[in-house]
């Protein structure tokens, strides 16, 4: 492959343009179930348990306005949307390409107005601007994220988990799955992982970038949130439901100066 990605949007492009297809031509003839960009991490069946799990309990059914960061093909946004009738989803992602997969997936819910796609740009306050756009500061009901964030480190998170509390309405609800290095399924891949990206020090890649429960909870803790986590979820990854305070600290509305 002589493509290189010079962003982490461009990783992702070239991720649907090239990688993609290739794994799904190397797959043959599971390949006929990799409809879409990302099939290839899991299956339908574990998609919709973790659906039933972990949000269905969580969310009202009148749910109307919802967020989601990095949706990639859109499979989440997806049952979002057929479950929740009354749902406007706000999609953003780095990926241009992911994006216009997703419009092409969801043409419908875009036609309609309940689905509406924004580009992620190098901007930690972008969320804030958005929802003020919008009208949205502090009427969000849900925010999510599912297999995105494992790529994104700390400090780029935050920006995500500051724009979720503004956001947000008091007893809003985000849904998300980091990398949990402390699980022995993370340990493993955090091991397994080290001969493959090692040498790209410095380079776009899709290595993960891990977290640990006790991080996940004091950083939210200190943003305004109280976290409760998937235990049966904890594999590799940690999954939590983070839910808004009414009062939003000092902490939350912006970096130090």
């Amino acid at each position: 492959m002589t493509e290189r990605a010079d962003s982490y949007g461009d990783y992702w492009d070239l991720y649907v343009r090239s990688i993609f297809p290739q794994i799904r031509a190397e797959r043959d003839p599971a390949a006929e179930r990799l409809l879409w960009p990302g099939d290839e991490w899991g299956t339908p069946d574990i998609w919709s348990k973790i659906f039933e799990m972990v949000f269905v309990p969580e969310l009202d059914p009148g749910l109307a306005r919802a967020v989601e960061i990095g949706p990639g093909a859109g499979k989440y946004t997806a049952m979002v949307l057929e479950r929740y009738p009354l749902a406007t989803v706000l999609a953003a992602d780095v990926s241009a390409a992911y994006l216009a997969v997703l419009a092409d997936r969801l043409a419908p819910a875009v036609a309609a107005g309940r689905l509406a796609l924004i580009r992620l740009e190098p901007d930690w306050d972008q969320f804030r601007r958005i929802a003020a756009e919008r009208g949205w500061e502090g009427t969000v009901d849900l925010v999510f994220s599912i297999d995105a964030m494992v790529h994104v480190d700390l400090q780029f998170l935050v920006a995500y988990w500051m724009g979720a509390a503004a956001m947000l309405r008091p007893g809003g609800k985000m849904i998300m799955s980091v990398a949990d290095a402390t699980s022995p399924h993370g340990f493993d891949k955090l091991i397994a992982d080290v001969p493959t990206y090692f040498a790209a020090q410095g380079k776009i890649t899709s290595k993960f970038e891990w977290l640990c429960p006790p991080m996940v909870a004091h950083v939210l803790d200190r943003l305004g949130f109280d976290v409760r986590f998937v235990p049966k979820l904890a594999g590799r990854d940690c999954w939590f439901v983070a839910t808004r305070r009414a009062v939003t600290p000092a902490s939350a509305t912006g970096p130090a100066r």
